[in-house]
């Protein structure tokens, strides 16, 4: 299934496919590193892996960034079809990979090892998908409003877009945010909540902040980007130190991973605005880093689908050892298999129109 940077391959622009490599390594170090989320939070385990996962948390947002940098922008060529065929070949990604992944994990998987096949859990697999496909039904969503973002997401409307991001900021990140850790060390403070649930600000709310995000920072490059810079690494701070801290206070795992955590989000728009800076206008060349970015790029949906499993497979067959030793030979062995599976199911026409 193509990318929305392959659609638009004429106007590629380095620095999103950098971003885009970048994010898609990362997630599969997301995925690794849950492994050691539950271990003794006062090990070193838990230290490597919450500081290698604070690191890839800007994975997701990125890649909703780079979404909404493409299609909200005024020179692409937005028409009724190719929406619906977006939303079409994106539910197909789904149902193939959700059904390919319920038949081996809660039928195959249980009765290798002489269990009963749970119909329910099959349904429920289904109908959710494995626990990396939720994106696709939220890319699915974003593409259903991209019709009304593109009616006013425009460069004439500048200031209406920054009002729409402060208040995403503020009652989609920070304030949920804050509530949430005030709760964890003060339960009595969860009528706070009430106070901002009866605003229904869910039009600011989700991944539209991110998706506009990215249009914004891809048309309006701060000036002052020392700024974003310092937001970044307080951002990547406040995620890791946050984690460790409260981990250690509660005596159990209790992260700042949220995807719309605050740190989450500046460190995730730091990342936008380096990359811009420092790839932007450049063309792509025979360098090896340009080989790798285009790589990963061309195969990215095929191994987001496929690096689950095998990472899965490798913990089984492992087991949860050294977090320092573990995570990068998990992450470089998922890739490098998701890369050649990809590889391979790019030579039938099915799969390659649908699955990768």
């Amino acid at each position: 299934m193509k990318t929305d940077g392959e659609r638009a391959r004429s106007g590629r622009r380095l620095y999103l496919d950098v971003l885009r490599a970048w994010a898609c390594i990362s997630v599969i170090v997301i995925h690794v590193c849950a492994y050691y989320a539950q271990v003794d939070v006062n090990g070193i385990d838990f230290l490597v892996g919450n500081a290698l996962n604070s690191v890839a948390r800007a994975a997701v947002p990125l890649f909703v960034m780079i979404s909404g940098a493409l299609t909200l922008d005024e020179q692409y060529r937005f028409t009724g079809e190719k929406l619906r065929r977006s939303i079409k070949n994106r539910a197909l990604f789904f149902a193939i990979w959700s059904s390919l992944y319920a038949l081996v994990f809660h039928v195959a998987a249980p009765l290798v090892k002489g269990e009963a096949v749970s119909v329910q859990r099959v349904f429920e697999s289904l109908l959710s998908g494995h626990h990396h496909l939720w994106f696709i039904p939220m890319l699915i969503g974003l593409s259903l409003i991209l019709p009304l973002l593109r009616l006013w997401v425009k460069r004439e409307n500048k200031k209406y877009v920054e009002y729409f991001q402060m208040l995403s900021l503020i009652f989609a990140s920070v304030v949920p945010f804050v509530t949430e850790k005030l709760c964890d060390l003060f339960p009595a403070a969860s009528c706070i909540y009430g106070l901002t649930d009866n605003l229904h600000l869910q039009y600011v709310a989700g991944f539209t902040g991110y998706y506009v995000l990215g249009w914004y920072l891809h048309n309006f490059p701060p000036k002052r980007r020392s700024v974003w810079y310092a937001a970044g690494v307080l951002g990547l701070l406040l995620t890791f130190g946050g984690t460790q801290i409260f981990s250690r206070l509660m005596d159990e795992s209790k992260n700042f991973y949220s995807v719309f955590a605050t740190g989450i989000v500046g460190y995730s728009a730091a990342l936008f605005v380096l990359a811009k800076s420092l790839f932007d206008g450049r063309e792509y060349s025979r360098g090896i880093l340009c080989r790798f970015v285009r790589i990963v790029c061309d195969h990215s949906m095929g191994v987001y689908a496929i690096h689950a499993a095998i990472v899965q497979v490798l913990f089984t067959i492992l087991g949860v050892g050294s977090a320092a030793v573990m995570i990068p030979l998990v992450t470089f062995v998922s890739f490098a298999v998701s890369l050649v599976a990809t590889q391979v199911l790019r030579r039938i026409p099915f799969a390659r129109e649908y699955m990768v």
